[in-house]
């Protein structure tokens, strides 16, 4: 049945387990939290709509070619670099970190989006570099990211 999945999904079954063991435990333990202090009930409703939307993303984006990333690349150093600089622009402090944008009664840590776009960069720029990949290489694309 493993072999099935990973064929037919591309799925690795064992990295998908232990990630959905982790989830499980983390909602329970802030479930559990919960039950003793009811101010922190809004903080486990909150992490279960994104826990829904984070496993809606997680399906779309495993089911995208990996290939197409790599002509996304550019668009995502452009998009990350705007991020950065809206932070630096815009950016409000909570609890003491200044890297939040507001939107509303959204904060939006674009941090960390950018860490998933340097990701998709650094990818394509050393699938570009092409093979050997030595540490050199990889040392100076990370150095120049």
């Amino acid at each position: 049945m493993l072999e099935r999945l990973r064929a037919a999904a591309g799925w690795d079954p064992w990295l998908l387990a232990l990630t959905a063991l982790l989830i499980a435990i983390g909602i329970a333990e802030l479930y559990s939290s919960s039950l003793t202090r009811p101010d922190l009930v809004p903080l486990f409703h909150r992490q279960l709509v994104a826990l829904g939307i984070g496993l809606v993303a997680f399906i779309v984006i495993s089911l995208l070619d990996y290939r197409a990333y790599r002509s996304w690349a550019p668009w995502a150093f452009v998009v990350a670099a705007v991020l950065l600089v809206l932070v630096l622009v815009l950016g409000h402090t909570i609890r003491g970190t200044t890297g939040w944008i507001r939107f509303g009664a959204l904060n939006f840590q674009p941090v960390e989006a950018v860490k998933l776009l340097w990701v998709v960069v650094l990818a394509a720029y050393l699938a570009h570099v092409g093979p050997p990949l030595t540490a050199r290489k990889t040392v100076t694309a990370g150095l120049l990211l």
